[in-house]
């Protein structure tokens, strides 16, 4: 009769499951599949060579500004100068002009207007043949490639950062100074069209009130004339051809001239100049002729001082081509890891 083996514990015995990963058998397969591998990396990594060579290019040109000096707005500020002696007195300062200018950058239908007339466009439409929801399209995505954003958004540094992206570096600057000429030339044309409104009302204002103080005048004029023609006459039936000494002039009819005394100054009367029977007519002739003088086309300024001035950038945005051809890479290669390893997994015997 055969001994009976005493029992073991089953903690103390180590069995292989089929779970169970073989690094070392993995890295073989890996090895002998290293080909295939290989071959799936080198594809993706041709695609990613490719795409980043026939990718559309972004570059950006950049500059940096800040509220104007003195000297930007030296041209305007010399046309203020004497205007306001006058009354015209709607000149913005320099903070209003430089939100004004950021404000009208960042202005959808500025972007739109400018991209539409520009010969980028214009080129891009004939080469490309775009009809007119195509040509919308084009405007709406290359317009967020113009952007105006602060420095620093915390506020601990100072300046306006500008941005206009085009499909190469010398292009993207071009456009850059071109936007930039074009939102100054639109400020300088609603400021001119503001100050022009305010210099035709203040001009209306006063040619009526001259108006009137020469209809007054002309009525006035007429009423002493007519006046002293009846007081000749008062005189005459009187008697009264010299001038009278100590005789109430609060009468309706003065005589104390006589009748030589005011057909004198019937005479005088009949051949005076409005203005000179009436002062303020020429006053506010004056003010008409010196207002009417001011010259506000040649209204120019900057908006804005440079902290950065424009330049050509010297790196393109997109495509980043070594970054994809890096990624392109390595997912290929973890693609063909993953399809060595699939079929092992498929192809592996089973164990008991």
């Amino acid at each position: 009769m055969k001994e009976r083996m005493p029992d073991v514990p089953a903690q103390w015995v180590h069995t292989t499951g089929s779970d169970e990963i073989d690094l070392r058998e993995l890295f073989l397969v890996l090895w002998r599949q290293k080909v295939l591998v290989l071959l799936v990396a080198g594809v993706f990594a041709l695609a990613g060579i490719a795409y980043a060579l026939l990718a559309p290019q972004v570059w950006s040109a950049n500059a940096v500004i800040q509220t104007p000096q003195k000297n930007d707005l030296l041209p305007m500020l010399r046309v203020a100068s004497q205007a306001k002696l006058l009354g015209i007195t709607d000149f913005p300062d320099s903070k209003v002009l430089y939100d004004e200018f950021v404000r009208e950058f960042n202005t959808y239908e500025n972007r739109r207007a400018f991209l539409k007339d520009s010969p980028f466009f214009k080129e891009l439409v004939k080469a490309a043949k775009l009809d007119e929801r195509g040509q919308r399209l084009w405007i709406r995505e290359w317009s967020k490639y113009i952007s105006a954003d602060t420095v620093d958004k915390k506020g601990e540094k100072p300046g306006v950062i500008l941005k206009f992206s085009t499909d190469s570096s010398d292009q993207a600057l071009a456009m850059l100074e071109g936007y930039i000429q074009f939102i100054i030339a639109k400020q300088q044309q609603r400021l001119v069209s503001e100050l022009k409104e305010q210099q035709s009302i203040q001009l209306d204002t006063l040619m009526m009130n001259l108006k009137l103080i020469k209809e007054d005048a002309e009525q006035a004029l007429k009423r002493e004339i007519e006046g002293t023609v009846l007081t000749i006459a008062v005189a005459k039936a009187a008697g009264v051809e010299r001038p009278l000494e100590n005789y109430n002039i609060g009468e309706r009819f003065p005589i104390t001239l006589g009748t030589k005394g005011l057909e004198e100054q019937l005479k005088v009367l009949k051949a005076m100049d409005l203005t000179l029977y009436q002062p303020k007519l020429l006053d506010l002739q004056a003010q008409i002729d010196r207002l009417q003088q001011v010259k506000l086309d040649g209204i120019s300024f900057r908006p804005f001082s440079y902290l950065d001035a424009p330049e050509a950038p010297l790196s393109r945005d997109k495509p980043k081509r070594p970054l994809i051809v890096v990624l392109t890479t390595l997912l290929g290669g973890m693609l063909g890891v993953g399809i060595v390893l699939v079929r092992h997994a498929f192809c592996r015997p089973e164990q008991a």
